[in-house]
This record gives structure tokens, C-alpha cells and sequence, in this order.
């Protein structure tokens, strides 16, 4: 008798299947069949490598092609905005370690303006 476990994202989107024939489940990985198959073959990807099976409501469902790349296009947009996110709290937390030195690097340029205004 063999077991059949799938692996899922953080979306339940299906990214990995196996069967215990050829390696053991890890803590998260799911129980779908018992089975004399020893072999367990789900086609999770579309040929542009998009996922394209979900794990709802305790079933393997098929996403339809129309719904693949809009959830794509979804998860690339979160990322970007996390990216973006990350930057501006790098960007604020390098101002306010250094603002000891943009103070003195602003009263430079205050200087330099008003000499240059001065020579005017």
C-alpha cells in the first residue's frame, strides 16, 4: 500500500506531489489517497511554468486557464509591493542612522549656497 502526498503554498496552490514509494511526507504535507499505485503524477504546471492545480476544500481542483494568469499577475504584484516596502524601511532606517551625517552634509551645502549667493 502506498500514500499519496501533495505540498502547498502559502495560497494552497499545489507545487509538489510524491508518493511514500519514493520518499516520506514532511510536517505540512498532505495525506490524498492510499492507494496500491505506486506511482502519483499530478501536471501542476502549464508549459509557461504557471501553477495550475489548487488544494480546495479538502480536493485537488483544476484552475481554469483564464483564472492561471490573473493569479500570477496577483502574487508578481504582492511581491513587488513587499520589495517596495522593504526598500523604503532600508531607505528610512539608512536617513536615520546617518542623520548625524546629512545634518553636516546639508550645513555644507548651506555654505556653498550662500558663498555662491554671496559672489553673486
Amino acid at each position: 500500500m502506498y500514500k499519496h502526498y501533495i505540498k502547498i503554498d502559502e495560497d494552497n496552490m499545489i507545487i509538489d506531489a510524491f508518493s511514500s514509494a519514493f520518499r516520506q511526507p514532511q510536517d505540512g504535507e498532505i495525506l490524498v489517497a492510499d492507494t496500491n499505485e505506486r506511482h502519483f503524477h499530478l501536471d501542476l504546471r502549464t508549459t509557461e511554468g504557471y501553477l495550475k492545480k489548487k488544494w480546495e476544500g479538502g480536493k485537488i481542483k483544476d484552475i481554469p486557464d483564464k483564472d492561471i494568469y490573473t493569479l500570477d499577475i496577483k502574487k508578481e504584484k504582492k511581491k513587488i509591493e513587499v520589495i517596495a516596502e522593504e526598500r523604503e524601511k532600508a531607505i528610512k532606517a539608512m536617513y536615520e542612522d546617518n542623520q548625524e551625517y546629512l545634518d553636516k552634509i546639508k550645513a555644507i551645502d548651506d555654505a556653498v549656497n550662500e558663498t555662491e549667493l554671496d559672489a553673486i
